[in-house]
């Protein structure tokens, strides 16, 4: 069947590169002009504002202020006249976009910053016909009412103009522009936690390095794991320079370090670079930044040199030098508007690949001064000065359009492997003649397929997505995890399973019941149970949600797709069938990842090579941080918070125990352990380098990234679909498919243990083995059901990181329970009453420090697991309790259990 599609797959290539050749998958641009501003109030006509305020509040643009010359032209001596009017774009599905005049603010101004808050649009500073002011207002609109409200907020220190300002988490910022008239490298924060309070006021930080700059653009937006603050362009013309400085460049701030990093050049490959003095950026989908409009840095500089000649030469004798200075200028006021060579590209630039690439030709006339609006899934250009004076009451409207399609060949390959899986199931039913088959397989299962299952149960779609997307944004400081696995397999192999499979137990929870009590038991069980089903959930629904962006395939098709055929598969045919497809799924995702590396590799001009070389110039490689500093990945965060979180999930995770009782024995089901440690140093390492071949792509490829990808994790995915030929690419998505379903699969067989040997079991000891089988299945299925739900439920979640997300959850749920097998098989005097109080005093104290304290998320499984062990402990000596008998139970007697 390989061979088969091998050759379909290949026959198909030629067709989808030519698909690629013309922009099929390519980022498309859609714009369109909207209906004009109106005129301002005693206004006849609108001739066009430039540099108002503006912002998208819940749906409603607004526009505030803003300058022009509405009677003479500025090279006639014009004078520039200051408005106070608000302005409301309502999106109006029957009746298109209309705007309305709403209300007014106190002062007539242009030239300021705004930001949009919870409460509505800020609009900080500015300047009116006199000079710059301070004052700060929060103009929010009432629906109901149709009332404008203007608030005063504390004012800045001083006046300023031609700055920006950008909001980042919950602090705004302002940088640049002019302080009391003079161009600064001004930078201020107000911290919207302290309003209501006495410490609600501006701050005044160290200044930003390099020149000062005026008409800069100030952009927030997602760096590798937190959001920056992000400078772009600007100029200044210090009295004491012969010439203007016009920055080409950009600097980035880290809020948490409070460091600034330079930027690369403004300049798209090939092409000479760019500033963006006047110009306006948004931030799009989660790591790009979209810019429109700026001056051309030559014409700019000829036009700023003369204006600042002639006002030098005004109170000098030279008159002839004057009138030719005056001739020269107003050449430059008069020329046609082309002349000016405003930047008409749309160009986008990568936080993380720090690339610039050209989105699409500006299909307007290019703008200064004007407002760039984010809203919805598009954008609104406002107004803005298309040459210099010159307004232009135009509005217009744009987004980027992605239609993906997954195709035929990519339906028939992921059909016929849901098909395969469905008769896997059905295969596997047949065999079964006990619950134990169910259950264990009757131990038939080879210890490499046991190891193999491990390691596809523990690997999901989660990390066949997530890897890649983190270390695409980062670099291999997580990869030691990896390592972590084979190093807690020897203590799981010697310390763990001999209690597992000499005790002869169907779950793990049952040898708590033999350590400690029956409510031991239920509660491990019943925590269990809980948190597959969110687990489940989750790896139904985050996969789904990255697959729709880049297949088009509708997102609860996906999560029903997945839920029901494993569910009915697994449920058929028990663990046996589990197992199996695991073993099968596992060579699918292996494959699919290594066939994903060539494929990268053979992408970039110059191979391995070149591949090596950008990642070393970025330390994409780097892997140890040797710091002491637990709030960030650090060598020492990632072995601890590694070793941890695996012995939770090696030792008392009963998806992985199941499968070390499904061997004829112990030494199998040891091998099996450590095949897994192996096959996930080795399957990591290439996800691993898929993220970094990733980085390399697309930093020399930028425009190929899709630009408004609202989820980082589709980012290999997107790369298979729009990169791969047609067939491959749904094998791989298949092997995306899989991996989920392989964690599924698993997740459902091991609910349905619990369920029946934990709970059903203990309250109906009478049952026959043809019930107990009845009851497995039937629980599989509404466990399988109730997973499908949730993930349904979540499908209006936004959560940024899979990665981080799925170990903060397991660290901050399941650490309990580890701590409770550490307790019962290594601390002989800890009683049931201590273990049940550690473990939940340890998990209250764990909840207390994700909530108030910066720790890094991978210490959680270790603080909660050894917390709850030494109140465990200190709690076994002020509460004594009668004595039993633990032979065969803990450490102490292991050898007595052979």
């Amino acid at each position: 069947m390989l061979t088969l599609l091998s050759l379909v797959i290949f026959t198909n290539t030629m067709f989808v590169n030519e698909c690629i050749a013309q922009g099929y998958y390519k980022n498309n641009f859609d714009w369109k002009e909207i209906p004009s501003l109106l005129p301002n109030i005693n206004s006849k006509v609108q001739v066009g504002l430039a540099n108002p305020f503006a912002g998208d509040v819940n749906g409603h643009v607004f526009v505030v202020g803003g300058c022009n010359f509405p009677d003479t032209p500025v090279y006639e001596g014009g004078k520039k006249k200051y408005y106070s009017d608000i302005f409301i774009l309502n999106k109006n599905q029957d009746e298109g976009f209309k705007w309305e005049i709403v209300g007014s603010i106190p002062d007539k101004l242009a030239y300021g910053a705004s930001v949009v808050v919870q409460d509505g649009l800020l609009c900080i500073g500015g300047r009116n016909s006199e000079k710059s002011v301070k004052d700060v207002r929060l103009i929010s609109w009432n629906e109901s009412t149709r009332q404008i409200n203007v608030e005063n907020w504390p004012s800045l220190p001083y006046g300023m103009e031609n700055m920006g300002a950008a909001l980042v988490d919950d602090k705004i910022y302002v940088a640049g522009g002019t302080s009391d008239g003079k161009v600064a490298n001004t930078f201020l924060s107000l911290d919207l936690n302290k309003k209501g309070s006495a410490g609600f006021e501006w701050k005044v930080l160290p200044d930003f390095p390099g020149p000062g700059r005026v008409q800069l653009v100030v952009v927030a937006q997602n760096e590798a794991e937190e959001r920056h603050l992000f400078i772009f362009g600007g100029s200044s013309y210090p009295e004491n320079q012969e010439s203007a400085t016009i920055c080409t460049d950009g600097l980035e701030y880290n809020p948490k370090t409070e460091e600034w990093n330079s930027l690369p050049e403004i300049q798209v490959k090939g092409e000479d670079s760019k500033t963006l003095h006047g110009g306006a950026g948004i931030a799009i989908g989660t790591h790009h930044i979209l810019f429109v409009g700026g001056v051309n840095k030559d014409v700019f500089r000829k036009g700023w040199e003369l204006e600042r000649k002639v006002s030098l030469l005004k109170n000098s004798k030279d008159t002839l030098g004057l009138s030719n200075l005056k001739k020269q200028l107003l050449t430059y006021y008069t020329q046609e508007t082309d002349n000016y060579q405003f930047n008409d590209k749309v160009i986008v630039f990568n936080t993380i690949t720090n690339a610039w690439s050209n989105g699409c030709d500006y299909p307007f006339k290019a703008p200064t001064g004007a407002p760039l609006v984010k809203s919805g899934k598009g954008w609104f250009v406002i107004n803005g000065e298309v040459k210099p004076g010159v307004r232009s009451p135009k509005v217009y409207y744009g987004e980027t359009i992605t239609e993906p399609v997954f195709g035929f060949l990519n339906w028939l390959v992921l059909i016929l492997y849901m098909f395969g899986m469905l008769y896997l199931g059905y295969f596997f039913m047949k065999k079964e003649k006990s619950s134990d088959d169910f259950f264990k397989g009757g131990g038939r299962i080879p210890w490499w397929a046991a190891g193999m299952s491990i390691f596809a149960t523990m690997l999901s779609a989660i990390t066949f997505m997530a890897i890649p997307a983190k270390t695409f944004a980062t670099d291999w400081k997580y990869y030691p995890m990896a390592i972590t696995i084979l190093v807690m397999a020897f203590p799981v192999v010697k310390y763990y399973l001999p209690f597992f499979r000499r005790l002869k137990v169907t779950t793990a929870y049952e040898y708590l019941e033999q350590r400690f009590n029956y409510s031991t038991r239920l509660l491990a069980s019943s925590l269990f149970i809980i948190f597959m089903i969110a687990r489940m959930a989750l790896v139904l629904f985050l996969p789904s949600l990255a697959l729709t962006v880049v297949t088009g395939i509708d997102i609860y098709i996906c999560i029903v797709l997945m839920g029901v055929i494993t569910t009915i598969y697994c449920t058929m045919g028990g663990v046996e069938a589990v197992v199996w497809g695991d073993v099968i799924q596992g060579f699918v995702l292996m494959g699919g990842a290594i066939l994903a590396v060539f494929f990268l590799v053979g992408g970039l001009e110059g191979g391995w090579n070149q591949l090596i070389e950008i990642s070393m110039d970025n330390s994409k490689f780097t892997i140890l941080d040797s710091s002491l500093d637990l709030t960030k990945a650090t060598i020492w965060v990632v072995l601890i918070g590694g070793l941890a979180n695996n012995l939770i999930s090696y030792s008392s995770d009963q998806t992985v125990i199941q499968r070390y009782l499904t061997t004829k024995d112990e030494k199998s089901a040891g091998k099996s352990i450590v095949l897994n440690g192996f096959l996930s140093i080795f399957v990591s390492l290439i996800f691993y380098l898929i993220g970094t071949a990733l980085f390399a792509y697309y930093s020399e490829s930028p425009d190929q990234l899709h630009y408004a990808m609202e989820n980082p994790d589709s980012l290999f995915p997107y790369y298979i679909m729009t990169k791969l030929p047609m067939g491959l690419a749904g094998l791989l998505i298949a092997a995306i498919f899989a991996a989920t379903m392989s964690t599924v699969s698993s997740n459902i067989n091991s609910l349905s243990t619990a369920f029946t040997s934990d709970i059903y079991q203990h309250f109906f000891k009478g049952s026959s083995d043809k019930t107990v089988l009845y009851v497995a299945r039937l629980s599989g299925v509404i466990f399988g059901g109730l997973g499908i739900v949730l993930a349904i439920l979540m499908a209006t979640w936004n959560i940024l990181s899979l990665f981080d997300y799925f170990n903060y959850i397991l660290g901050l749920l399941a650490s309990g329970l580890g701590g409770l097998f550490v307790m019962g098989i290594f601390m002989k005097r800890i009683h049931s009453k201590a273990a049940l109080i550690g473990f939940f005093t340890g998990t209250i104290i764990l909840v207390a420090l994700s909530q108030y304290t910066k720790v890094h998320f991978l210490l959680f499984g270790f603080i909660g697991m050894f917390s709850s062990v030494i109140i465990g402990l200190i709690v076994s000596f002020i509460i004594p309790e009668k004595k039993k008998d633990l032979d065969g139970l803990t450490v102490h007697s292991l050898s007595n259990s052979k």
